[in-house]
């Protein structure tokens, strides 16, 4: 029996973190501080309902601990594992917290997102061996998830190799390293990879859903976490990367724990920890990178991402893959167009469209196609110094139907909270969208409804005759260039503000540029699937919006000149 105390190195560590003697990012220090606040509740509050229990706490970490490395130098010199105080952390917390009603765990998910090559195959390697093992479960059942065989097979043939190097474990607990699945007949469990989701027939004790930012939908994660229900205390542990879909099922998950941390929801069933760089942090410096791989200088060698790191600096496609893969930052495929990191910070969930009732606005239209995301952007300059932005978008209720559990699954979440209205039949019902533009015109002042002649000419005719403001603005680097320009700097100066609307992120994050000759940028994305209707409409709106603004800048020095010659 190990006599190390893994517990008393887990808290050390949260302390550390709290204090700042460990570089941290806020997330991160979040993570650390509910661990200590808890602990202080369950000492000084007896109506606590949870309880610390350290030897549950430190058996997980004992257990790997005699777990041999299976790749690389350590694999070579027959090390066994080693945890760091960080990953202490990540496997006594959700071990250790005992439910007082019955005696189960307290966590059953764990969301853990961290850079590349900081050990997250082996700890969840030996995480599934203990829970098909150890953890006290008959007939557990355990599985690796991911999109493909392939990938699931990763953290897999990690634990089928360290079991075959440990004949201990094989002998105590009657375990067979087999091609497809460990097992265990005396126990009656089991260890397998899995593509897709286990089946109607799965009892999952444990899920290890690996790399979640690569599944496109939430299939197998919620096959497997409905599948536990029959287990009384099961864990679906999933860790992973940052990715660059916004619309991604693992996005949801991740924004949902920074909640869960930032103390906006409260779940007690999940335990997360998000390993990133801050938002005003230099991606440059090698100071910051430990925030998101706080392996550094153990199993992330610093050389090699100081090498990766000058590269990305000369090439925009390999600084997005250095910022998601080794800085943990979620990004696009492409060349941004805008910093996502900044949007997320100018969002005020508060803002209210009719709280502005009477205000100058600006609409922008982007009607590209009758069967797929229409759009339209509402810009209103609060001040000088803020501009908030509103934006409705437009789906066919069959294309939703077609989509439910394919590759856009998100619009029929997104219909439900009401960010995308749906239309009856297959293609778009453009009354809908002509009705709310007469209903915007009613509640605001509106300058302008700017739109693209192409598909837009009967809606267009429509409204002008109803005495809409329209004004045609076609779709060329010449007219979007500049706008582009001074929204990003806009938004570099954190002078937007908009209410969270996902569905409006997930278009702007979609957008991707490439200067022309003329060195004028226009709204680009890397795939089909990724739309950018929504904002192409903030765009040809912010046109007609910085064409006024001009106007009123060159009449406010003319009339200063006026009154210096006239003597006002």
């Amino acid at each position: 029996m190990s006599s190390k105390n893994y517990t008393e190195i887990a808290e050390k560590y949260c302390r550390d973190v709290v204090r700042g003697n460990i570089i941290s990012c806020e997330l991160v220090k979040a993570a650390c501080q509910r661990q200590l606040d808890d602990l202080a509740k369950w000492e000084n509050d007896s109506s606590y309902p949870y309880t610390w229990q350290p030897k549950r706490a430190n058996r997980i970490c004992q257990f790997i601990e005699k777990l041999p490395h299976v790749k690389g130098e350590w694999a070579k010199q027959r090390q066994l594992v080693e945890l760091e105080p960080w990953q202490c952390f990540l496997l006594t917390t959700p071990f250790g917290w005992i439910r007082k009603s019955d005696g189960t765990r307290r966590y059953r998910r764990a969301m853990i997102q961290v850079g590349r090559k900081n050990g997250k195959s082996f700890i969840s390697a030996g995480l599934g061996l203990y829970m098909m093992t150890a953890d006290g479960e008959a007939g557990a059942e355990v599985y690796a998830a991911a999109t493909t065989f392939e990938q699931s097979s990763i953290v897999w043939h990690v634990a089928k190799q360290m079991a075959v190097k440990t004949p201990g474990l094989c002998k105590r607990f009657d375990v067979f390293p087999g091609s497809r699945s460990i097992s265990s007949k005396t126990l009656g469990s089991f260890f397998q990879p899995l593509a897709g989701d286990p089946g109607d027939g799965s009892n999952p004790h444990c899920g290890i859903v690996d790399e979640y930012h690569e599944h496109k939908t939430a299939r197998s994660y919620d096959a497997l976490a409905t599948g536990m229900g029959s287990r009384s205390q099961p864990m679906l542990w999933t860790i992973t990367t940052a990715g660059y879909n916004r619309a991604s099922p693992c996005y949801d998950l991740y924004i949902y724990s920074k909640q869960v941390l930032q103390r906006v929801i409260e779940d007690d069933s999940l335990f997360s920890v998000i390993y990133q760089l801050d938002q005003d942090d230099d991606w440059t410096d090698a100071n910051k990178w430990i925030k998101s791989n706080p392996n550094l200088g153990v199993s992330v060698n610093i050389s090699q991402m100081q090498e990766q790191c000058m590269e990305a600096q000369h090439s925009t496609f390999k600084q997005n893959v250095f910022k998601t893969k080794r800085l943990d930052m979620w990004t696009s495929a492409g060349a941004n167009w805008l910093n996502m990191h900044y949007w997320d910070e100018c969002c005020d969930p508060s803002l209210i469209l009719d709280d502005f009732a009477g205000q100058k606005a600006y609409i922008g239209l982007d009607l590209a196609s009758r069967i797929d995301i229409a759009a339209l952007c509402i810009l209103i300059p609060i001040d000088d110094k803020e501009y908030a932005v509103f934006s409705k978008s437009y789906l066919p209720e069959d294309v939703v139907i077609m989509n439910a559990g394919a590759t856009h699954a998100h619009y029929s979440g997104w219909a439900d909270d009401g960010w995308i209205t749906l239309t009856p039949g297959n293609v778009i019902d453009f009354a809908y969208i002509r009705r709310d533009i007469l209903d915007f015109c009613d509640k605001l002042d509106v300058q302008s409804v700017c739109f693209d002649p192409y598909q837009a000419t009967q809606l267009s005719s429509e409204l002008i005759e109803l005495n809409v403001p329209m004004r045609e603005t076609k779709q060329w680097a010449t007219n979007l260039s500049e706008p582009m320009r001074m929204f990003e700097g806009w938004l570099n100066s954190r002078k937007i503000r908009h209410n969270g609307d996902p569905a409006l992120a997930w278009q702007v994050s979609n957008v991707v540029i490439k200067p022309n000759i003329k060195d004028q940028i226009f709204p680009r994305k890397d795939v089909d699937q990724n739309k950018i209707d929504a904002a192409v409409a903030m765009i040809i709106g912010k046109r007609k919006f910085q064409i006024d603004w001009k106007n009123q800048s060159s009449n406010k020095v003319k009339l200063t000149a006026f009154a210096r010659i006239s003597g006002i």
